[in-house]
């Protein structure tokens, strides 16, 4: 789908807070209420999976918050599939191709909670690889559309 400019612009300031409103889209960039009505309402519902509200995990408490990306093995693809997906540490999960089956973000209270974590799916996984996030530097930056 290719977007006008209007779109983007729209979709680039929704993108940085999804609570902007439709007077606010209209008075920021000139558009009239109506156009960003019709714009958000028919075009963006068509690229947006959904707005949500990005959470700072250490201001809850958890203060670990890890990167891990695994490969399952042989036979035992399904299963850890299915533990990562429900796993409550589980913040965001993605397939990957070429050697790696998983990235898995999650995030976890201390380090006794990540170990635990890693022994419930020792026997799933051939080999991981775990980094610690030390801060965001970039999120949902493309900007090309």
């Amino acid at each position: 789908m290719v977007f006008k400019q209007k779109d983007r612009t729209i979709l680039k300031t929704l993108r940085n807070n999804a609570r902007t409103s439709l007077t606010d889209l209209s008075n920021k960039h000139g558009i009239p209420v109506s156009t960003v009505y019709e714009r958000v309402t028919r075009s963006i519902p068509d690229v947006v999976h959904k707005f949500t509200a990005r959470l700072d995990f250490a201001e809850l408490g958890f203060n670990n918050r890890v990167i891990m990306v695994l490969s399952s093995k042989l036979n035992k693809r399904e299963n850890l599939l299915k533990v990562l997906e429900t796993a409550r540490e589980t913040n965001n999960l993605v397939r990957l191709a070429g050697g790696s089956d998983f990235y898995c973000e999650a995030v976890f209270r201390n380090m006794k909670e990540l170990e635990d974590f890693l022994d419930r799916i020792h026997t799933m996984i051939k080999s991981k690889q775990v980094y610690h996030v030390i801060e965001d530097l970039v999120i949902e930056g493309f900007a090309d559309y």
